[in-house]
C-alpha cells in the first residue's frame, strides 16, 4: 500500500509532463474542442487526461501570468472554466489567481526552484525510497527536503507545496528506512500534503486517496492517535448533506430473520442480469466431467460439485446429502442442493442444460451432445434468500452465482461471460424482489418499490445472513431524461448507475426497473457513473449489451433544481482492429463492435451478430467479415459472437488507405458506415 502511494506521488513529483504522447493527445483534443466551442469535448478531454492536464495547465497559467498573448490567455480562461465544469472545483481558477498576484520577485524564486532544487531533491527522493541507491546519504536527503518544504511555504505555492510535503513523508517514513526515520515528523508531513491538497480542493484523485491511507496506516503502525485540540471549540451540528437520505418521518425501521428458499417465479419478471433469457446458450457454460468422475462449479463458495454417475445421469453435491439422480437435456431444469455450512444446511437452487447434435446457435449448426468423455453445460444460479418485513417480503436472488447474496461493491461477471472483447468484463448482479414490481432491482444499499418509496437495505453478511434490515427513507430527487436513439425493435431490459457521492455510497440504480415518463425518471440527487446498459428484443430474445468507454467515464450530475441528460444511441460507428502487413489490411473481426454518440460501447450481439459487414478501399476489391463455421467455433466458442478476419488486398505493398466498414441494414441499428483507423 505504501509503495502504491509513492508510485502515484512520483507521477505528480515531476517538473515537466512524464508522457508527452500524452500530453499531445490532450493538447489535440483539447484544442479541437476549443476551436468549435465544444464544451463538451473539453470536458470528456479533461476527465481523459487529468493529471497530464494539470501539469500543461500549471506551465501556461505561469506563463500567462507575465505575457500578453490573447492565445495563451483564451487558452487559460476556457481551461478555467471548463475545470469547474468538469470536476466541480475551483483548483483552476484559484491557483491561476495566485499565479496572477504572485509578485516578480516570486516568480523568480519559483521557476529558479522548479527549474533546479525542486527536480534534483525529487530525484535523490526516488532514488533513496524507490530504487534504494546505496549512494543516497539519508540525512542529506532529509535535510535538503525540509528546505524545500520552507521554500514552497514562503512562496506560498500550495501544488508543489503539498508534494514537498509527500517526500518529506517518504523520506521519513520507517517502511522505507528505519535508520534516522522519524515516523511522527512522516504523519505530520502526510497529513500536511492532504491538508494543502484539500486547501486546493484537488481531493478526488488516487494521489490524495491513497496519501491518505498511507497517514492512516502508519498512524496505526507506530500507535499515534489522531491530533486533538483541547481550546478547540465544541463542534458545529453538522449540516445535512441533501444527497443524504433521511428516514422517511413515522415509518420506522425493521429487521427480519431470512430463511434459504428455492425461488418462485423468477422467469416472470425482467431482472438487471441477463439471465431471464431463454437462449441458454449465454448462461454459464462449463465442460462436463468425464463419467465416475466430478468437477467443481466455479466460484460459488460453499462449493457445489458435479458428480457424473453414468453416461447422462448426474448428482449434485455441497457437503450435505447429495441430490437425487438426474438426467441433462436440452429442456432447462431446476436442481436444489443442500449445502453445508457450520450452523446448518441451506437450499441452492441450479438450473442446467445441455445442447443436441444439431444444436444452432446463432445460425451456427453444433454438435454439443455430451459423450462419455465430456460435453458442454449450461448453468443459471438461483439461490435465493426471503425474509416478511412489515413493508412486504423481500428475497435476494444469487445472479452473480458467488453463493453470497449482494456485496458492498457491484462486481463483474469475470471469465464467465461470453460474446465480449478482450480483456472486457460485465455486471450480473444480484436481485431484489420486492413488491409487485415486473422488473427486480439490482443488490442495492438502497432501492425504490413500484410506489416510489425508497428503502435503505442491509445484511448482517453476505455469505451466510440470517438477518436483513430495511429502513424506510426520504431522498431529494432530481430529474434525468434518457435519450436512447437509434434503434429499432430492441427495448431497454436494463440500464445501470451507479452512486459516485459518499453520501449515497452503494446505490445501483436501473432505471428500466423505474417508472418513467418518456425516458424521463425521478431519482436520488448526486453524481452517477454509467457501468451497464442491456438492450432486448422481446419476442425472439435478441440481446445486445451495453459497456461504457474503457477510458473515459460517463458521469451525470443529478441536481434538484435542473433536468439532467444522458445521450445514447446513433450515430454509431465500428471498431475493429486494422493492421497492414505488406499489401495487405486485416480487419480482426473478434472485436468488431459498435461504438454510440456517448463512446458507449454495443457488443455482445444475440439473435443479430454483425457477420458479413463489407470491407472496402479504393482500387481493392472488397470483402466481408464471414460467419464462423463450426470447425472455428469448435476451437473458439467467443466466434459465436463474432465473425472471422477479412483480409483485403491492396494495390501495392506499402499503402495505407482508409478501410470502410459497412452494412447495408441492421434489423436493429438500420445503415452502418464508418472508417476503421489503423493500430
Amino acid at each position: 500500500m505504501l509503495f502504491c502511494a509513492l508510485t502515484l506521488s512520483w507521477s505528480l513529483l515531476a517538473a515537466t509532463p512524464q508522457d508527452p504522447a500524452k500530453v499531445a493527445a490532450f493538447t489535440k483534443e483539447m484544442n479541437e474542442a476549443m476551436e468549435v466551442g465544444d464544451t463538451d469535448g473539453m470536458t470528456k478531454a479533461m476527465r481523459k487526461y487529468k493529471e497530464d492536464a494539470i501539469l500543461l495547465f500549471l506551465a501556461k497559467a505561469a506563463r500567462r501570468a507575465v505575457s500578453d498573448d490573447p492565445e495563451l490567455n483564451d487558452w487559460v480562461d476556457l481551461f478555467v472554466t471548463n475545470w469547474n465544469r468538469a470536476f466541480r472545483n475551483d483548483f483552476a481558477r484559484n491557483y491561476d489567481r495566485y499565479l496572477q498576484r504572485l509578485s516578480s520577485d516570486g516568480r523568480r524564486v519559483r521557476l529558479n526552484l522548479l527549474q533546479s532544487d525542486y527536480p534534483r531533491i525529487n530525484k535523490v527522493h526516488i532514488l533513496a525510497v524507490v530504487e534504494k541507491n546505496p549512494d543516497v546519504i539519508w540525512a542529506d536527503a532529509r535535510a535538503n527536503a525540509d528546505t524545500l518544504v520552507r521554500a514552497f511555504e514562503d512562496l506560498g505555492d500550495l501544488y508543489y507545496l503539498a508534494l514537498a510535503h509527500n517526500i518529506v513523508g517518504n523520506l521519513n517514513n520507517p517502511m522505507y528506512k528505519s535508520e534516522g526515520a522519524d515516523g511522527q515528523k512522516a504523519v505530520d508531513a502526510y497529513q500536511a500534503c492532504l491538508d494543502a491538497r484539500e486547501r486546493l480542493d484537488l481531493t478526488n484523485d488516487k494521489f490524495y486517496g491513497n496519501t491518505a491511507r498511507v497517514v492512516q496506516e502508519l498512524r496505526a503502525k507506530l500507535g499515534i492517535e489522531e491530533p486533538v485540540d483541547p481550546n478547540a471549540p465544541p463542534p458545529e451540528e453538522p449540516e445535512i448533506n441533501p444527497e443524504e437520505m433521511q428516514p422517511t418521518p413515522e415509518m420506522e425501521g425493521a429487521t427480519a430473520t431470512v430463511e434459504a428458499i428455492v425461488p418462485k417465479k423468477i422467469d416472470n419478471m425482467v431482472h438487471s442480469a441477463d439471465f431471464e433469457l431463454e437462449q441458454y446458450e449465454s448462461w454459464i457454460r462449463m465442460g462436463l466431467p468425464v463419467v465416475g468422475e466430478q468437477i467443481t462449479l466455479p466460484d460459488i463458495m460453499p462449493p457445489i460439485r458435479l458428480l457424473r454417475i453414468s453416461g447422462n445421469t448426474y448428482q449434485l453435491e455441497a457437503g450435505a446429502e447429495p441430490t437425487d439422480e438426474f438426467r441433462l437435456t436440452s429442456k432447462p431444469q431446476a436442481i436444489t442442493v443442500m449445502r453445508k455450512f457450520a450452523d446448518g444446511e441451506r437450499p441452492y437452487t441450479l438450473e442446467v442444460a445441455t445442447g443436441t447434435s444439431t444444436h444452432i446457435w446463432q445460425g451456427v449448426t453444433l454438435n454439443l451432445e455430451p459423450t462419455d468423455e465430456g460435453g458442454p453445460m449450461f448453468m443459471r444460479p438461483m439461490g435465493a434468500i426471503s425474509a416478511e418485513t412489515p413493508y412486504g417480503q423481500i428475497t435476494l436472488v444469487d445472479f452473480s452465482g458467488d453463493g453470497a447474496f449482494g456485496a458492498k461493491e457491484i462486481k463483474p461477471a469475470g471469465n464467465w461471460a461470453e460474446g465480449l472483447l478482450p480483456e472486457t468484463w460485465f455486471l450480473r448482479p444480484d436481485a431484489i424482489l420486492f413488491g409487485k414490481t415486473k422488473h427486480s432491482w439490482p443488490y442495492s444499499r438502497f432501492f425504490a418499490d413500484e410506489k416510489g418509496q425508497w428503502y435503505e437495505l442491509s445484511l448482517d453478511k453476505h455469505e451466510e445472513p440470517s438477518q436483513i434490515q430495511i429502513q424506510p427513507v426520504t431522498p431529494t430527487l432530481g430529474q434525468l431524461k434518457v435519450n436512447l436513439e437509434g434503434i429499432k425493435k430492441l427495448k431497454l431490459a436494463s440500464l445501470l448507475l451507479v452512486s459516485d457521492s459518499s453520501a449515497t455510497k452503494g446505490l445501483v440504480i436501473d432505471l428500466a426497473a423505474m417508472k418513467g415518463s418518456k425516458g424521463t425518471y425521478s431519482i436520488p440527487i448526486g453524481r452517477y457513473r454509467l457501468i451497464q446498459g442491456r438492450l432486448r428484443e422481446s419476442k425472439d430474445g435478441g440481446s445486445v449489451l451495453i459497456l461504457p468507454d474503457p477510458i473515459l467515464p460517463t458521469l451525470i450530475d443529478i441536481r434538484s433544481e435542473e433536468m439532467a441528460t444522458l445521450d445514447l444511441g446513433e450515430p454509431f460507428t465500428f471498431q475493429a482492429g486494422l493492421s497492414f502487413e505488406g499489401s495487405e489490411a486485416v480487419v480482426n473481426g473478434r472485436n468488431l463492435h459498435l461504438v454510440g454518440k456517448s463512446g458507449e460501447r454495443y457488443l455482445r450481439f444475440i439473435g443479430e451478430p454483425l457477420f458479413d459487414v463489407d470491407v472496402s478501399a479504393k482500387g481493392a476489391k472488397s470483402v466481408s467479415l464471414e460467419p464462423p463455421l463450426p470447425e472455428d467455433t469448435n476451437k473458439d466458442w467467443e466466434r459465436l459472437y463474432y465473425p472471422m478476419d477479412a483480409v483485403l488486398t491492396l494495390r501495392k505493398a506499402g499503402e495505407k488507405p482508409e478501410i470502410i466498414l459497412s452494412l447495408k441494414k441492421h434489423p436493429w441499428f438500420g445503415k452502418l458506415s464508418s472508417t476503421l483507423k489503423s493500430e
